[in-house]
């Protein structure tokens, strides 16, 4: 299981993200498996569509408004 925090900037804790995850009782981390993959949804971004790891990331970053 990985565990990305509140500010890491990654597709795990990133807002158009649709992997599977989930956020602890205090809305700081969330986990996801090592492998799981999400399917970008930022319209506007180059990864669009694609499948994304959880721990990939690029510039088009929004934190997911879930996270406190």
């Amino acid at each position: 299981m990985a565990e990305y925090r509140k500010g890491r900037h990654c597709c795990g804790t990133c807002a158009y993200w649709r992997g599977d995850r989930e956020v602890n009782a205090s809305r700081s981390v969330i986990r996801t498996g090592y492998a799981d993959r999400g399917e970008c949804g930022l319209a506007t971004s180059g990864f669009h569509g694609i499948d994304m790891k959880s721990m990939d990331k690029c510039s088009r970053y929004s934190e997911w408004d879930v996270l406190d």
